[in-house]
């Protein structure tokens, strides 16, 4: 029975041997393949702002909005005295006749057709806009706040680790090996 045991245990010891070589052998080739590229995502962020700056300006649909908001105004000021206009006329009809009453009513609620033609797209169209233009200068924001915190991460890593376990059969035991790259 010792001799037995004898003979598994050469037969484990000449293979823990071999396998040892084999796997240091092993261990060596992983650390050479194993290769530490640095991934520069600068130009990325970079592309990323450029790319929201060109719809971020949304100062030209602010004027906009002004406009229309004017000409939405006007058409309602004009709209609103020619209908105050009828209903006066028909309550004091003597009074606004020496002023061309009528005519005058007529005239104004004319006037605010063209201005409410023209000032309520412009409102809505740049009030579309602005909010589209906002939207993309917040995310502009946002973008350069990240490369910001990028770049202050990038200055503070100057050490980069790469920690990978191994096994060591002919001596039982494992442990971790690491390569540190200044």
């Amino acid at each position: 029975m010792r001799y037995i045991f004898l003979i598994f245990f050469g037969i484990h010891l000449f293979s823990s041997v071999a396998l040892a070589s084999d796997l240091n052998s092993f261990n060596t080739q992983i650390a050479k393949d194993i290769q530490l590229t640095e991934i520069d995502s600068t130009e990325i962020y970079q592309n990323l702002i450029t790319e929201e700056n060109l719809d971020a300006n949304y100062t030209p649909n602010v004027v906009g909005i002004v406009f229309g908001s004017v000409f939405t105004g006007t058409g309602t000021f004009f709209l609103s005295f020619g209908i105050y206009g009828f209903f006066y006329k028909y309550s004091k009809p003597e009074s606004f006749s020496d002023i061309g009453g009528s005519a005058l009513s007529l005239i104004s609620t004319f006037c605010s057709i063209p201005m409410f033609s023209i000032g309520i797209p412009l409102l809505v169209h740049n009030i579309n806009k602005y909010s589209n233009r906002k939207n993309h200068s917040i995310k502009r924001d946002e973008y350069i706040r990240a490369y910001k915190r990028y770049e202050s991460k990038k200055k503070k890593e100057s050490v980069q680790w790469v920690i990978f376990p191994s096994v060591d059969f002919a001596n039982s035991n494992a442990s971790l090996n690491a390569i540190v790259v200044f």
